[in-house]
C-alpha cells in the first residue's frame, strides 16, 4: 500500500497492512457517525483484501461503499484513485485525485497524479496546473518537471517548456524518457543541434525507444539530412510501424527527390489509417510537385492532387493553407500550357 497512499489522516494506524481507526467516541449523540465510520472502514479493508485477491472489480464495489460512508476517507479514496488510473480510466481518476488535492493538500503526489489523469485526457491546462501545484510542494520531483514541460510544449508554450524539460535532466541524468522529452521541447524551441545530442543520449541510454526514434527522425529531415533518416526509420518501420513512423520516412524520400517510394509509405500510413490527412495532403504535395516539375502537362498528377485535398478537408475542414491549395490548383485550364500563338 505504501505506493498507493502516502499520508494518512490523524488518527489513521497502519497495523498489518490495513488501516485502523484510533481512538473512540464516547458521546451517544456521535454513535451513528462511528457506526456509519465503521461501516466505511469495513468496506474498505473488504476492498483492499480484493485487490490484493487480484478482483478488482469487487475492489471498486467495496471502495466505492467505503468513500460513500465516508468521504472525506482518504485512504479508500486513494486507492480507488490508483485503480482507475491503473485501468486507464482517467476521468473516474481524475475525480477522485481531485477530491484527494482538497482533502490533503500537502501532499504533491496527488495533484502529480491528477495532472497525468487529465494530461491523458487531454485537458492540458488543466494538467499543467496539477503540476505546477506539485512542484510548488516538491520543486525537485523529476517527472513533474518533465510533465510540466510536455503540457506546456503541447499547449504551443515552447519556451516555456525548456526549464522544466531541461531540469528533468538534470534529475534525472540516466532516464532515457527524460532526455528524449528534452530532445521534443528542444527541437520545438529550434535548438536542433541540441536536440539531437539529447535524442542521441537518450537512445545510448535505451536503443530500442521507437517514440524517440522517430522523433529524431523528424530532426534529421529539419537539419536536411533525409538519407540519415531513411537509415533510421527503415528498419524500425519493419519492426514497429506506426502512422508517423511511415509519414516521417515517406517525407524522407520526398526529400531525396524519390517520389514513388514517398507515396508508397504515405500509402502504407493510410491502409494503418485510413483518416491520417497528413499522409493525404503529403500525397498531394508529392503529386503537384511532379505537376509543375512536368511543365503542368500531367494533368493526372493534378487532379489526383486535387482530389486528395478534397479527401483530406472532408476529415479535417479547419485546414487555411490546404483550402488555399485546393483554390489555386482545382481548375486545370488556369494553368494548362496554351498552344503557341494563343
Amino acid at each position: 500500500m505504501k505506493s498507493i497512499i502516502s499520508t494518512y489522516p490523524a488518527g489513521v494506524v497502519l497495523i498489518g497492512g490495513l488501516l485502523l481507526l484510533g481512538g473512540c467516541q464516547s458521546s451517544e449523540s456521535s454513535q451513528a457517525g462511528n457506526n456509519s465510520g465503521q461501516s466505511a472502514m469495513s468496506a474498505y479493508v473488504s476492498g483492499y483484501q480484493a485487490y490484493q485477491n487480484g478482483d478488482r472489480d469487487a475492489a471498486v464495489r467495496e471502495l466505492l461503499t467505503a468513500v460513500d460512508g465516508d468521504p472525506q476517507l482518504i485512504t479508500a479514496r486513494a486507492m480507488l484513485a490508483e485503480i482507475y488510473r491503473q485501468e486507464g480510466k482517467y476521468r473516474q481518476a481524475a475525480q477522485q485525485y481531485e477530491m484527494l488535492t482538497a482533502l490533503d493538500p500537502y501532499d504533491y503526489l496527488n495533484f502529480y497524479h491528477l495532472g497525468v489523469s487529465e494530461h491523458f485526457l487531454s485537458q492540458l491546462r488543466r494538467a499543467a496546473q496539477a503540476y505546477e501545484k506539485a512542484l510548488a510542494l516538491k520543486p525537485n520531483d523529476p517527472k513533474s518537471n518533465m510533465n510540466l514541460g510536455l503540457a506546456y510544449m503541447a499547449l504551443g508554450n515552447s519556451q516555456d517548456a525548456l526549464p522544466f524539460a531541461k531540469k528533468g535532466v538534470e534529475l534525472t541524468p540516466d532516464s532515457a524518457a527524460a532526455w528524449g522529452n528534452y530532445g521534443l521541447v528542444l527541437d520545438a524551441n529550434g535548438n536542433l543541434a541540441d536536440a539531437e545530442a539529447a535524442y542521441r543520449k537518450s537512445l545510448d541510454l535505451d536503443p530500442s525507444a521507437a517514440g524517440v526514434q522517430v522523433n529524431y527522425a523528424g530532426n534529421l529531415l529539419r537539419q536536411n539530412r533525409p538519407a540519415e533518416a531513411v537509415a533510421l526509420l527503415k528498419p524500425l518501420n519493419e519492426k514497429q510501424p506506426t502512422s508517423l513512423s511511415l509519414r516521417r520516412l515517406g517525407d524522407a524520400y520526398a526529400a531525396m527527390g524519390q517520389s514513388g517510394e514517398a507515396v508508397r509509405q504515405y500509402q502504407a500510413v493510410l491502409k494503418m489509417n485510413p483518416r491520417y490527412y497528413p499522409a493525404i495532403n503529403a500525397i498531394a504535395d508529392v503529386r503537384i510537385g511532379e505537376y509543375e516539375k512536368g511543365l503542368q502537362i500531367n494533368n493526372a498528377a493534378r487532379a489526383e492532387a486535387v482530389s486528395m485535398w478534397k479527401r483530406s478537408l472532408e476529415i479535417n475542414p479547419n485546414q487555411p493553407k490546404v483550402k488555399a491549395l485546393l483554390e489555386r490548383w482545382e481548375k486545370a485550364d488556369l494553368f494548362t500550357p496554351k498552344p503557341a500563338g494563343r
